[in-house]
């Protein structure tokens, strides 16, 4: 859901027609369909898969393919989409080793939100990243893993710290960033949390950082969970 979501925002960014968005965000929400039929070891495994076990992962791709083929009304972007999620801009992704734009302009959108999604999300076999850290990490391997240009086009979309992110401020203080500024994005709107001890705040201040003085600011990142802070329930 969480990558479906991502690509209609990027889409939407990218100035896709309502039609494209919905192809875009049920491609986001069908990529990995064909993990349903992988021996659930593998999904939640903790340890890493031997080769042999990698490439039975691999195979999932084909497996949502056949599972999409039997679905009614899908269309031919959708079904490329999800055939080509894992391709990489270098040739080094599977299942067919498409390289540059070999690779149908969703599927390039696939995979990088995945990646993103993937990397900012707990997984059993590795704990999530801030989403600055993410984006840091698709803007080192523009070029040669996403295309630079949609990287680019991504950090536009999102932010430098994207909506949910958790980010400690020059004061000491922690909020979670509420939206952005696309003028000003490493200024963006905060809501605070924790006081400079670390302490939860009495209400929640909203600061728009493109409104304040440079006294305060992003100091850096943090990872989802940071002092304890859990945003399902702090938010619901």
């Amino acid at each position: 859901l969480g990558t479906s979501v991502w690509c209609g925002v990027f889409g939407r960014h990218l100035g896709l027609d309502r039609s494209e968005l919905e192809e875009l965000a049920l491609g986001g929400l069908m990529l990995d369909v064909g993990k349903v039929r992988l021996p659930k070891d593998f999904l939640v495994r903790t340890g890493t898969l031997t080769g042999e076990e990698f490439e039975q992962m691999k195979a999932h791709v084909d497996h949502s393919l056949r599972i999409l083929a039997k679905t009614q009304n899908l269309s031919n972007k959708v079904m490329r989409m999800v055939a080509t999620h894992h391709e990489r801009w270098d040739g080094s992704g599977y299942p067919m080793g498409l390289r540059g734009e070999q690779t149908p302009i969703f599927g390039r959108i696939a995979g990088l939100v995945d990646a993103f999604d993937a990397m900012t999300t707990p997984r059993p076999y590795a704990a999530p990243v801030s989403p600055h850290q993410a984006i840091s990490e698709l803007y080192e391997n523009r070029g040669v893993v996403f295309q630079t240009e949609l990287v680019e086009q991504f950090i536009q979309a999102c932010g430098v710290y994207p909506t949910g992110s958790l980010v400690e401020l020059t004061s000491g203080e922690v909020a979670v960033v509420i939206g952005l500024n696309g003028t000003r994005r490493l200024r963006p709107k905060i809501m605070v949390l924790l006081d400079k001890d670390k302490q939860p705040c009495p209400d929640f201040p909203t600061l728009d950082l493109s409104q304040t003085s440079n006294d305060i600011g992003v100091a850096h990142g943090l990872a989802p969970g940071s002092y304890g802070i859990d945003m399902d329930s702090l938010f619901l």
